[in-house]
């Protein structure tokens, strides 16, 4: 798919979900706000008493009378809000992607992840990994220029030649772990090491699209800069969803149906129509495909198929006569995987029943 297509289809998904987005938005902050404002003040409170209250001979008394209870308030709100927020950040995640695959969604989903098996720490160590590798890609540039300009004299010539290359490398190793966070959300059983593995492979192939997609939103800062972030409430939910309605086409879960299509109403032409089942149709708001008359058709000639093996497999003793109870006991012996699941019956010839029946008669 093209990246116009992708924002084509995040706009129409956002059709009717903006007012939930929003609201979630206020109410993330609205928390996350009220307990950095109560951190706040408890530290201003806890400040000036101790400014206040402080003289020449008690410095040290203050600090271990009330003024010190302020300051473990402060941080213990502060170190609230910090989880709270990044909690509700997992949720509203959580929230866009319920929007995009059009399952039950609601404002319970900020939530998630306080919800049993969400785990959450998971997330938390994936991004702190991404933060340590970061700094680590950076420690190597820096040690790299100090190399080629200082120790090797190449000047800046070999200083821009250096970060140019570290540059591509630092894109096609962190850009190939994009998705890792994202998946620990999305699937929580997967462990830490396999969201960066299946991160690396559903972005092989993917790395400049998705830069190029990043970058098709750049000119929607100036207004976000002018309104002072308030734009944001309705800019970030159209940057999130293009992001997913990516990672989902690159985990093979986009299906035409009629909620997918760019705007015009008509599916990409580029990319091959994916069938999907009646369950995913039904999820996506697609109407199940009709049983065709051939169906039913397979269906007769598969039972009729079948017929032969129920009746074989029914025990000789059942049988009315002893030549039809020697017939089903060499057919059984000849077959050998009657039981096993899918196996088909090896029918006998008729020419070899003939022959068995003949010398049952004879005795």
């Amino acid at each position: 798919m093209k990246i116009r297509e992708y924002k084509a289809m995040a706009r129409k998904t956002l059709i009717g979900k903006y007012g939930l987005l929003v609201l979630a938005q206020i109410l993330m902050g609205v928390l996350v706000g009220a307990l950095i404002f109560c951190a706040v003040f408890s530290l201003l409170v806890g400040m000036g008493m101790f400014i206040s209250g402080q003289g020449a001979g008690d410095a040290f008394a203050a600090l271990l009378g009330a003024e010190a209870g302020f300051v473990v308030l402060f941080l213990l709100l502060l170190i609230a809000g910090i989880v709270l927020s990044y909690m509700m950040g997992i949720g509203y995640i959580r929230l866009c992607l319920n929007i995009c695959r059009s399952v039950p969604h609601g404002f319970s989903d900020l939530f998630y992840g306080f919800r049993k098996g969400s785990h959450p720490l998971r997330y938390l160590g994936i991004n702190l990994l991404l933060v340590l590798l970061y700094l680590v890609l950076m420690a190597v540039y820096y040690l790299g220029l100090f190399v080629i300009t200082d120790m090797a004299g190449m000047g800046d010539g070999g200083a821009i030649l250096w970060s140019l290359i570290w540059f591509i490398g630092f894109c096609w190793l962190f850009l190939g772990f994009a998705f890792a966070p994202l998946l620990v959300i999305d699937k929580p059983e997967t462990r830490v090491g396999e969201a960066f593995s299946e991160s690396r492979r559903l972005m092989k192939h993917r790395k400049i699209k998705y830069v190029l997609l990043s970058l098709s939103f750049i000119l929607w800062f100036i207004p976000l800069y002018l309104t002072f972030f308030i734009a944001s409430i309705w800019i970030y939910p159209y940057m999130t969803f293009a992001t997913l309605l990516f990672y989902l086409d690159a985990s093979g879960e986009l299906y035409v149906s009629d909620w997918d299509k760019p705007e015009g109403g008509q599916a990409a032409a580029s990319e091959p129509q994916q069938p999907a089942g009646p369950e995913l149709q039904q999820i996506a708001g697609a109407e199940p495909q009709q049983t065709t008359a051939a169906e039913p058709q397979q269906t007769a000639e598969a039972g009729s198929q079948q017929t032969p093996e129920t009746e074989q497999e029914k025990p000789a003793e059942e049988a009315a006569f002893p030549w039809q109870r020697a017939a089903l006991e060499n057919a059984q012996a000849a077959q050998g995987t009657a039981d096993e699941p899918g196996s088909r019956t090896t029918e006998t010839a008729p020419e070899e029943t003939e022959k068995k029946e003949n010398e049952e008669n004879r005795s």
